[in-house]
This record gives C-alpha cells, structure tokens and sequence, in this order.
C-alpha cells in the first residue's frame, strides 16, 4: 500500500519483465536499497532487507498468488492485451499487507474471457492504474475500439459453442437421415491376412474366441465394470486432497540481478541446479 498509494512507485519498477514473460518478476535487493540506502535507512522493520544485502544473501518471500502447478499463465499477454494489473490482484494500493483478493479459479478466468472487452480490456494509458474497477459503464464505441487496438474477437468467437435449440438437435439427432448416410458410404479397411480380407469362417471362429462380442464382463469374480467404479472411486477420492490447503511456496530472488539476466531465467536456473 504504501509503495503504491503513498510512493506513487510503478508496478514495473520491482515486476520488471511482466511484460516480456510469462512470470512478472520478484524484484532484487538491490532494488529495494535503490531506495531504502536513503529512505528509512535505519528502520527495524527493514534490516532483513539490509542484511541480504550487506551479506549477499537473498531474501526469501512467499508466494501469495500460487497457482495449481498444471496451471500456466503468462502476465505478458495479458498485459499487451490490456487486462490491468488490478482485474487480477485487486486494489493493492489499499492493502497494507498483500492478499489474494479474487479466487483466479477457472470459472472465475472463463467469465474474463468470455467478454474481455466490455469488462477488463483498459486503454494502454490505464493498466497499471489503480481504482479502475471492471465494467466501469464503457460506451460501445469505446468497446469496439479496444477490440480492434487489441485485437480481440467478439464474444461469440471466444467460446465457438454450437447452438442447442431443439430445431438444431433434431437436426443432428435424425437417426434415419444418418443410416441413409452411413449405408450410401463405405469407409477403408484394414486387414492383417488374407482370411481377414475374405472373412472366412474359420477366422470368424478366431475372431469370436480372441476378442468375444459380449466380453462386458471378466470370467474372475470381479467384473469389468466393478473395477472401473472401483478405480473412479479411487481417483475421486485422491482428487479431494487437492482441496486441502497446499504449503506455502517461497520465491528466491537474487540481491543483486546480473544484467541481461531475466527473474524468468534465474527460476529455471535455481530449479535445474537443485535437480
């Protein structure tokens, strides 16, 4: 809050590469004693930051907005397509401590995407301004022109879901229609021998003994379908220890950035060193 409200510090000037890479960016030491080697240079509250510093070792912060890691996310494009930083992590200029405000679930991301324009997208003059909340009551000419200086599709591209009328079901759904189309055509066939390709009786009587047409259950007291319930169960149930809270991810920054060197490059670097 007080960087932000008080300071008036860009979100850009500690999240450097937000908008060249998919990870914003835990700023260096180095870059907070740009200002702190002045401001508040004896406070009690700020000696970690000066003891990373003087003794070159780096602070470790917690990581708040820590998604599921099969989720990948990239600020950059977000950015470039004009989604401010306060649609996702709220009004930081009002938080004296840092929380997640929004709960970046799925459905929660498909409701942005399902009309980015009308809602999130913000002229490149105002994403890292703050106290702009969505659907703020933009005119639609200021909509279409968002779309077209982002180039972003129309709402009913973004999610290209048939129509469910019953006119168009039917349609789909005519079982005659599709019989006639299905008898009209004959598709490839592949074979492995000769008595494949001519369907003699014997390969019939082979074919009947491998692979039975009614072979919906095992011979063993525990049926086929029991063992799919069985495994369902199973996999449902593991499923709901991910709803547990997970422990808390640190994030190492350096204390001092080498140059030419992104925050994105130096967490695959760490990662593969500890491999």
């Amino acid at each position: 809050m007080h960087h932000v409200a008080d300071d008036g510090i860009d979100c850009r000037y500690c999240h450097t590469s937000v908008e060249t890479s998919s990870f914003a960016g835990i700023p260096p030491t180095k870059t907070c004693m740009n200002c702190h080697s002045v401001l508040f240079a004896n406070a009690p509250f700020l000696e970690p930051v000066r003891a990373s510093f003087r003794d070159n070792t780096p602070l470790h912060w917690v990581r708040v907005h820590d998604l599921p890691d099969f989720v990948y996310f990239n600020h950059s494009i977000h950015v470039k397509k004009g989604v401010g930083c306060e649609t996702c992590h709220g009004r930081v200029d009002q938080m004296p401590l840092m929380y997640q405000q929004n709960s970046l679930l799925m459905e929660w991301c498909i409701n942005c995407h399902t009309n980015p324009a009308q809602n999130y997208v913000r002229p490149r003059s105002e994403i890292y301004d703050d106290g702009l909340p969505a659907g703020r009551g933009r005119s639609r000419c200021s909509v279409r022109s968002s779309m077209k200086e982002y180039d972003v599709n129309p709402p009913h591209e973004l999610l290209d879901v048939p129509s469910m009328s019953d006119a168009h079901m039917n349609e789909r759904n005519d079982i005659e229609a599709l019989r006639a189309r299905l008898e009209a055509t004959r598709g490839r066939e592949y074979w492995r021998s000769l008595e494949s390709l001519a369907e003699t009786p014997e390969f019939k009587e082979f074919l009947h003994r491998e692979f039975p047409q009614n072979a919906s259950e095992w011979l063993d007291p525990v049926g086929r379908r029991g063992f799919l319930k069985l495994m369902g169960a199973s996999l449902a149930l593991a499923g709901v220890s991910a709803c547990t809270r997970q422990p808390d991810e640190e994030i190492v920054p350096y204390v001092r950035q080498p140059e030419e060197d992104s925050p994105r490059q130096a967490a695959l670097l760490r990662d593969r060193d500890a491999d």
